[in-house]
């Protein structure tokens, strides 16, 4: 492998890694299960991603990653009622 894929699959850890770990304490914390838990792991995700190039940088991954996780869940959230929809 080389050195690019390496720091690929580093940073694809910690962003999932991240968002799983803040989603489940934010999902504990506040006892529901809603798009809020996931747009607040992505923020936090983004941030955490992007410290060592400072504020503004973690203000854009802040930003960047809660608007994706927002997108990601609306989604798959009307995915599944139109699933259930046909289903029945």
């Amino acid at each position: 492998m080389s050195s690019k894929s390496v720091s690929w699959m580093k940073n694809f850890a910690k962003i999932g890694g991240i968002f799983s770990a803040v989603e489940c304490v934010v999902e504990k914390t506040r006892g529901k299960h809603d798009i809020q838990n996931a747009v607040v792991s992505g923020c936090v995700a983004g941030a955490g991603l992007a410290y060592k190039q400072g504020a503004a940088a973690m203000a854009m991954g802040c930003g960047g990653f809660a608007a994706f996780s927002l997108v990601i869940g609306e989604l798959g959230m009307k995915a599944g009622a139109i699933q259930t929809l046909w289903s029945s």
